[in-house]
């Protein structure tokens, strides 16, 4: 299997994760605020829709180092839920209140233009149009693998959110 059957197969699974869990979130739940300083499930989703609209890579070049060099960075910061992080302001949910059907459509174009990315260019190229914070340039494959590793997180703090609006 080459690497963007690898990368569409990942972005998929994830991203169906995603679908299943907002499907079997109640609409009341959605945007519940479950305990002091916590985003409802409706904005975490939000946040999750924000950073996985694209990618940043209008301008590319050629890498003179490992394309998957950051890969194992990124999986420890964001898969780690003992590590904290606070958005970036132009990554903040949008709204107090949503909806399933807005969220669960919107991540379906996010995914077909994710998808239709991946099995259109190469993923090895450096995107140079913004560093990833504290990092480096990422190639489109660091910033896809990213993608995947902070849906998962936030889909575990989604989970954990229903737990105790459950409770």
């Amino acid at each position: 299997m080459n690497l963007n059957d690898q990368v569409t197969k990942s972005i998929e699974h994830i991203l169906e994760q995603f679908h299943q869990s907002l499907l079997t979130t109640e609409e009341d739940q959605l945007n519940t605020i479950p305990f002091e300083n916590s985003w409802t499930i409706g904005q975490t989703a939000d946040h999750i829709i924000i950073c996985s609209s694209g990618i940043p890579d209008e301008h590319t070049q050629a890498s003179e180092r490992p394309f998957d060099q950051y890969i194992s960075v990124l999986k420890e910061m964001f898969l780690n839920m003992e590590l904290k992080f606070k958005a970036d302001p132009s990554l903040l949910p949008r709204k107090n209140s949503y909806t399933k059907d807005e969220l669960l459509q919107q991540m379906e174009i996010n995914k077909s233009n994710l998808l239709k990315n991946i099995e259109s260019k190469d993923l090895t190229l450096i995107c140079t149009d913004m560093a990833f914070p504290q990092m480096d340039y990422l190639t489109r494959y660091e910033w896809l693998s990213f993608i995947g590793f902070h849906t998962q997180r936030h889909l575990t703090q989604i989970e954990n959110i229903k737990g105790k609006l459950n409770s």
